[in-house]
């Protein structure tokens, strides 16, 4: 959880409008309780001229009965929000106003921050009422800042207190539109959306309920079929909104970072009820299953939703696990009328509905078919014909032609291009369209026209910076627009001559276009001319320095081989006298880009260019960059690299600990495996600040990966955070139900080594946040199976041990019954002990401390062997504890042995 978010939001909060933190009140309710606001109508009262409410008790509501409501109140007015709440009291007890089933209070003053008991005080004289108290929610001051930090309420935050979040790869849906309007004729604009003048496609309200049923839905559309309207249309829908719609389309992840930074931003924004686009699916099968496999095991659990898109491009498409619905997207008849309604609206004019003969040749000429199950309108061509032949609609002529498409494109786009040079771009941009290829800069015919007009006038091409080296890339605005481009230039232009040139500058885009040609299947179009053109140039010695980025190296190194152009060893000795390396890692320095290449130079052989890496690696500027990424990057830079020991040493701890501030977030599991790395290469003083910097973040989506409780005890040990970043963190994790989950899924041994270790390094007063009920269900079961199989006696022990050293009630109705280990022979001996004067086994400590709560709470084993109790005394007397609280535990067990020793070990003396 980011301090800085926490100080913007205490900002906005002092300066927010009592009429907009109403609204934020209400938005607020909505996200934290859908099944009690968001599926139901929220009633606001009457607003006036400046939109304040002016009508009734609460200012919103829904109706949950016979004068019963759920009621929504906020305020930041001169009187204290004490005052409010006293009035609110007063209304509810009041019979001319409607009883409360439920309560959600937000009080906008962030500098208030009242204590757990007062809150609790009010909590009580709401429920005196009659209240259920899991509906009394009152937020304030510090409270209601750290609520709206979590990562469902980015849409709550960008409404109404102005606060955006621009993650890496992903936009919010809601208040923007995919495109920003970019798309002009072919898109329907942002007050087309709000005034539900946009035509929905008629799987939307299928693809809606898949959503909320299962949290995933597949449509798989015809080219220009709608894909982004519809999810236009679901990210505006009630029962979606006001939860973040998060969007991205996977054909911006290029090479350059094969989408590693995506499925961490993925895994960051992740939160209940919000809802990821993913479009273009089709572009990279392979690695659209990894972004809904991320999905599925890590933000599935908690609630989060994913909705993929792509075109239809063969019948098998996608193997996802847990199979979810798959949608055909096809453009129709009433889609075709959407299309004209909504531009005679622009335009101002009046088109009557154009009659069932006209609709059927539009049909047949624009989505290939009569037959309207065949249908599939391809809406960019029509939308530019319809817009062509506007004039002609309304005077009641219907007829429009595929050439009236190609007709407008050319008055709209080429015509105006006056430079013979940003001609030749647009065409090049428009050659590989099909492909839905963005070109680099590098890729562009003459970058030094460059695209002015087609940008800033004609709204033609977009761009962006992709890629840890942000390298500009160009694509047209949509890729139906490149057949029509390159239709409206003649029979004269050559197409296939473009690709193929554009292929022999970049040999990484003639790789990807003939991947496309494969993964299209068209037998009219073979892709061995684009792997001539690739081969011949690999050919040739020099090709190492044709590439712009490591990672094009990387790919077509690994082509070379595989496709047995060159070996291994040739392909090792070109790319070290080519200088490659060095030119690439200064020119774009990624480590995880370095990373990948290491990993393929380990795997096929390239050890004479993993050795110039690990070379480079000991300059000043590429050693700034290394402080300043994520412990798990840096951690396998060191495994993969050949002198990473060494490179680990150069490592300096100042500028270290200052730089991982800043460093991108990651999963916890890949920090705690980093730091374990760190610590066997003797650099355990790097642990400490990604390990701090994971548990200050407090965001329980990076913790998703694994319900592993070891992994938060060994950050915890490591970290030295303070008791308030420790308190948070704990508060996230146990709201968010992580806790639960890691207790209850865990192996008994790791959760029982993970407990003692929370209870050494933790204040004793933040414990309790681990004393879930799932915890205590999770022992009393363990000790109910005990002695079933006449083996695993120790593990359920241990577990206990743990449990009650951490402040943990032995459950009531424990078994007494001890007869299958009356002298806990069976579970001493699953458990190793050392022969060391101060060593301590492994679960040894957990398990006496076990035998010493069952025996308080008067069960277990009547006996311990003496040899056994002797020797485990002396050796814990002896040893040193880490912390003050794993003393105590010390000196009270050794207390208690002590008792057990003046009665030869007996320990339960009347049995």
């Amino acid at each position: 959880m980011s301090a800085h978010l926490q100080a913007q939001i205490r900002q906005k909060l002092q300066q927010i409008h009592a009429v907009d933190l109403q609204k934020l009140a209400e938005d607020l309710a909505c996200v934290k309780f859908p099944n009690r606001f968001g599926s139901h109508i929220l009633r606001r009262g009457g607003r006036n001229d400046e939109d304040q409410t002016t009508k009734g008790w609460p200012d919103a509501f829904v109706v949950t009965g016979s004068n019963e409501v759920d009621g929504v109140e906020a305020t930041r007015q001169d009187t204290t929000w004490r005052n409010h709440l006293e009035a609110d009291l007063s209304h509810a007890q009041d019979p001319d106003h409607r009883n409360l089933s439920g309560y959600v209070f937000v009080g906008g003053y962030p500098s208030d921050a009242p204590s757990a008991a007062n809150l609790d005080q009010w909590l009580d004289r709401f429920a005196a009422l009659g209240i259920e108290r899991s509906k009394i929610t009152i937020l304030v001051g510090s409270d209601l800042v750290l609520e709206l930090c979590r990562p469902e309420y980015a849409l709550v935050r960008q409404l109404h207190l102005g606060l955006r979040t621009v993650p890496d790869w992903f936009r919010m849906l809601g208040e923007t539109v995919i495109s920003d309007n970019k798309l002009g004729l072919f898109q329907p604009t942002l007050d087309e959306y709000r005034a539900g003048a946009v035509w929905r496609p008629a799987i939307t309200d299928g693809v809606i309920a898949d959503l909320m049923r299962t949290g995933a839905s597949v449509v798989r559309g015809y080219g220009a079929a709608g894909k982004t309207t519809l999810a236009e249309l679901v990210a505006r829908d009630p029962l979606i909104a006001p939860n973040p719609v998060w969007y991205v389309d996977i054909s911006r992840a290029t090479d350059e970072l094969a989408g590693s930074d995506l499925l961490n931003a993925m895994s960051s924004l992740g939160a209940k009820n919000t809802l990821f686009i993913i479009d273009n699916i089709h572009i990279d099968h392979a690695y659209a299953a990894r972004i809904y496999d991320t999905w599925f095991r890590h933000l599935h659990p908690i609630g989060a939703r994913i909705l993929l898109l792509g075109r239809y491009t063969e019948k098998r498409g996608l193997r996802l696990a847990g199979d979810p619905p798959v949608h055909e997207l096809r453009a129709g008849i009433d889609e075709m009328n959407a299309v004209v309604g909504r531009l005679a609206l622009r335009e101002g004019v009046s088109i009557v509905r154009a009659p069932p003969l006209a609709l059927d040749r539009w049909a047949e000429t624009f989505g290939g078919s009569r037959s309207k199950p065949e249908i599939a309108v391809d809406l960019v061509a029509f939308t530019a014909a319809v817009d062509r032949r506007l004039q002609n609609l309304v005077n009641g002529d219907f007829r429009l032609a595929a050439y009236d498409a190609v007709d407008a494109v050319r008055a709209r786009y080429l015509q105006p291009l006056t430079a013979v040079g940003e001609l030749s771009n647009i065409l090049r941009l428009a050659a590989v369209a099909e492909f839905e290829v963005p070109l680099a800069e590098d890729q562009i015919p003459t970058l030094a026209t460059g695209f002015d007009t087609a940008i800033n006038t004609l709204g033609l091409v977009v761009f962006e910076d992709l890629g840890e080296a942000r390298r500009r890339h160009y694509r047209l605005i949509h890729p139906a627009l490149g057949p029509l481009l390159l239709e409206a230039m003649g029979p004269g232009f050559d197409v296939e001559a473009e690709r193929l040139l554009a292929a022999s500058q970049s040999l990484v885009l003639g790789r990807r276009i003939s991947a496309a040609i494969r993964r299209s299947k068209r037998s009219s179009r073979s892709s061995e001319s684009f792997d001539i053109v690739v081969n011949n140039a690999i050919g040739e010695v020099g090709w190492p320095q044709r590439c712009h980025t490591l990672q094009e190296l990387s790919n077509l190194a690994v082509y070379a081989v595989t496709s047995h152009l060159l070996t291994n060893e040739q392909v090792d000795e070109q790319i070290v006298a080519a200088r490659a390396i060095e030119t690439l890692m200064k020119r774009s320095p990624s480590v995880w880009s370095i990373n990948q290449f290491l990993s393929r130079a380990q795997n096929i052989g390239f050890p004479k260019s993993a050795a110039l890496i690990g070379r480079v690696v000991f300059d000043s500027s590429f050693m700034e960059m290394i402080h300043a990424r994520p412990a798990s990057e840096v951690s396998a830079f060191v495994r993969l690299l050949p002198n990473g020991s060494e490179a680990l040493a150069a490592i300096d701890l100042i500028a270290w600990e200052a730089a991982q501030h800043y460093a991108r977030s990651e999963a916890a599991k890949e920090t705690v495996s980093a730091a374990w790395h760190f610590e066997r290469l003797d650099r355990s003083e790097l642990s400490v600040a990604p390990a701090l910097q994971q548990i200050r973040r407090a965001d329980p989506a990076l913790w998703q990966a694994g319900f592993a409780l070891g992994h938060l005890s060994r950050l915890i040990r490591i970290a030295n955070a303070s008791r308030k970043e420790l308190n948070v963190l704990l508060l996230e994790l146990r709201d968010a139900g992580w806790l639960a989950g890691a207790v209850s899924v865990g192996s008994t041994g790791a959760i029982a080594g993970a407990l003692l270790s929370l209870a050494n390094y933790l204040p004793p007063e933040l414990r309790q946040h681990l004393l879930v009920p799932e915890l205590a269900k999770r022992v009393f079961d363990e000790l109910g199976n005990l002695g079933e199989n006449g083996k695993y006696l120790s593990r359920p022990l241990c577990l206990l041990g743990g449990f009650a050293t951490l402040g943990g009630q032995v459950p009531n109705g424990i078994r007494k019954d001890w007869h299958f280990d009356p002298n806990a022979e069976l579970a001493l001996d699953e458990v190793s002990h050392s022969e060391e004067p101060t060593g301590i086994g492994t679960y040894e400590l957990q398990l006496w401390l076990g035998i010493k709560a069952i025996n308080l709470a008067g069960g277990g084993p009547v006996s311990v062997p003496e040899s056994r109790g002797t020797s485990f005394l002396r050796r814990l007397r002896r040893a040193t504890p880490p912390t003050s609280q794993a003393r105590r535990t010390q000196e009270e067990l050794c207390t208690w042995l002590l008792a057990r020793e003046a009665t030869n070990w007996m320990l339960i003396e009347h049995s």
